[in-house]
């Protein structure tokens, strides 16, 4: 991946000089460039570039566009992965939003951003609100992604640590650590036990289960 990093940054350059600025394209450029940085890392590096992409694509294209939508997204999961909630949280509200009611509620970016909402919420203490948000997505990502997807798998991780998080005793809080647990199998057996978001959940987990 690193080695791609230069090809990207000449192409963006390339973009801009030849398109401009504000060309599609080169917002495209734009956005590749931020994610592989994001994905190496560098998400100093990262953050500009995303918000420069949103920026533009606002403008662009308008606030319902697709890559408009693409490009909230991003940028407020990276705001969220390093910890600015306050900025990360409205535009992941945005997202939801407008998606609903652009691209439809079973629409796959839809349920990933409901997801992402959803999660946030839930850092953040706003547990019934993060319900409200939820609705029947689990169900829905089950069918419309199949119930051992990726998505759906790391949106039934992120209902278990919701259920932990609002539960009202120690029962209730076992039963949601042995949710946990069992979507965290199934993530070992659908994805492997090396893939990212096992890892991350099997930690999440090991986390819950050392609090009873």
């Amino acid at each position: 991946v690193e080695e791609a990093e230069p090809l990207y940054r000449e192409a963006l350059a390339a973009r801009r000089e030849v398109s401009g600025a504000r060309h599609p394209e080169t917002l495209t450029s734009m956005n590749n460039l931020a994610a592989l940085l994001k994905q190496v890392g560098k998400v100093e590096e990262a953050e500009p570039l995303y918000r420069e992409a949103l920026a533009a694509r606002r403008e662009v294209l308008g606030a319902r566009h697709p890559e408009t939508l693409t490009s909230m997204n991003n940028l407020a999961m990276l705001l969220y992965q390093v910890g600015k909630v306050e900025e990360a949280e409205p535009l992941l509200r945005e997202a939801v939003l407008v998606k609903r009611e652009v691209l439809g509620a079973r629409h796959p970016e839809t349920l990933i951003s409901i997801s992402n909402l959803v999660d946030l919420l839930r850092e953040v203490g706003k547990l019934e609100e993060a319900y409200t948000v939820l609705g029947d997505t689990v169900a829905v990502a089950a069918e419309v992604f199949g119930p051992e997807h990726e998505r759906t798998l790391v949106l039934g991780a992120r209902v278990a640590r919701l259920a932990h998080a609002s539960a009202a005793s120690s029962t209730e809080a076992a039963t949601a650590t042995e949710q946990l647990r069992a979507v965290v199998g199934r993530m070992g057996a659908a994805l492997g036990e090396d893939h990212p978001q096992t890892r991350k959940y099997a930690e999440a987990l090991h986390e819950l289960a050392s609090v009873h």
